[in-house]
């Protein structure tokens, strides 16, 4: 797992594969858990994008993310496959259902 800042997801010059979870850092206390989480699994090509709040407006439209915590897949720089909110199981599942639908 690769955490980037706003920047460096602006950055991305290749297009972007793989899954990508927005989360807001700074004020959004469930993204500071959830990443607890997500650092105690191995999700190796998953990548962590940390928001801080005055950074969420231009994710907000420009991403056109409705709120963090946000997981995205993208494939050659599309979005196939997004959902909000913490993952369980099922959701852990359906990301992993979704990566070998795109050989990723």
């Amino acid at each position: 797992m690769k955490i980037i800042d706003v920047e460096e997801y602006k950055n991305i010059q290749d297009p972007k594969k793989g899954v990508f979870v927005f989360l807001n850092t700074n004020s959004c206390p469930l993204c500071n858990d959830y990443l607890e989480v997500l650092n105690q699994k191995n999700l190796s090509g998953w990548t962590i994008v940390k928001i801080k709040d005055d950074e969420m407006k231009w994710v907000l439209v420009k991403e056109t993310i409705i709120g963090t915590p946000q997981t995205r897949i993208y494939f050659d720089d599309m979005v196939v496959w997004e959902k909000g909110g913490i993952f369980y199981t099922k959701q852990y599942n359906e990301v992993r259902e979704k990566l070998k639908e795109f050989g990723l």
